[in-house]
């Protein structure tokens, strides 16, 4: 932490030359819960920041000779990376190919041999685990799986799309398109985007077969839908992962994904009614 005497206040990172006076690289700064945005060479430092920082063996001299710096934490010691522990990965990944590829188990009982092997050889420790897990995210990750699985087997979800669509049907089949994308969208933001086309494209083919046209700019839809998960956290896996470390929140993906997505969605229903204008026309 940042001392109320410590000569780097009022310096940037950058310009304090951190690095090379400390030994150490900044990796993170918190600021009394404050959204910090920008580089991290530019942000200025004040007293009372907490700084996450990479450390070298001169380290814990330097802090002591300057004394700009009160030391929170001690240093974590990585686990050593040598050829062996790369040996071991490739046991591991070997391991894991092979009990997938033979199905002799259960996913999860697989991932849990590979889980026990990956300890056994040190790649992982437990206590480096218990640090670094992060409840909340899991709870979020378990719950939404929980609500995308009710959806589907209670058929909520498929009801009110069907819903939707029947209000949708009377205005013509761009009307139609435009619906299936955004329910289809809805969906994969809140369950897989499997399970949203699972229950789309069941929907989109039997509208388009009772109105005598091709289903192929509808089936199209929904697969570009399926992939716009920019809304939530929980609508795909890279949100989840950057969701935790980030510190984000369901406003921040709403915010920037909002906008994101309706241009992708404007831009791709528009596409499709260009490419197949006779279904349309």
């Amino acid at each position: 932490m940042v001392s109320a005497n410590s000569s780097l206040i009022g310096k940037t990172i950058k310009k304090s030359n951190f690095r090379e006076r400390y030994d150490a690289a900044v990796i993170a700064v918190h600021r009394n819960g404050e959204k910090l945005s920008g580089k991290i060479g530019r942000i200025t430092i004040k007293a009372g920041d907490v700084l996450l920082l990479y450390v070298g063996d001169e380290f814990k001299d330097r802090v002591d000779l300057y004394k700009d710096l009160y030391i929170i934490t001690g240093a974590n010691k990585e686990i050593e990376r040598g050829k062996n522990s790369i040996y071991k990965l490739y046991i591991v990944l070997v391991l894991a190919a092979g009990l997938v590829a033979s199905q002799t188990f259960s996913l999860f009982v697989a991932l849990l041999i590979i889980f026990t092997a990956m300890v056994g050889m040190k790649l992982i420790t437990i206590k480096n685990m218990k640090r670094d897990l992060d409840v909340n995210l899991v709870a979020i990750l378990v719950l939404s799986l929980s609500v995308g699985e009710a959806m589907i087997n209670t058929g909520a979800g498929q009801l009110v799309a069907k819903h939707a669509l029947s209000l949708l049907q009377p205005y013509g089949p761009i009307a139609i398109l435009g619906g299936l994308m955004l329910i289809t969208t809805l969906l994969t933001s809140f369950i897989t985007n499997v399970g949203a086309v699972a229950i789309a494209f069941p929907l989109a083919l039997a509208v388009t077969a009772g109105l005598g046209i091709d289903g192929s700019p509808f089936y199209l839809g929904i697969a570009f839908s399926a992939s716009a998960a920019f809304l939530t956290p929980i609508g795909y896996q890279t949100n989840l992962i950057i969701y935790g470390p980030g510190g984000y929140t369901f406003k921040d993906f709403v915010k920037i994904g909002l906008p994101v997505t309706l241009i992708y969605l404007t831009l791709t229903l528009l596409t499709i009614i260009f490419l197949y204008r006779e279904v349309f026309i």
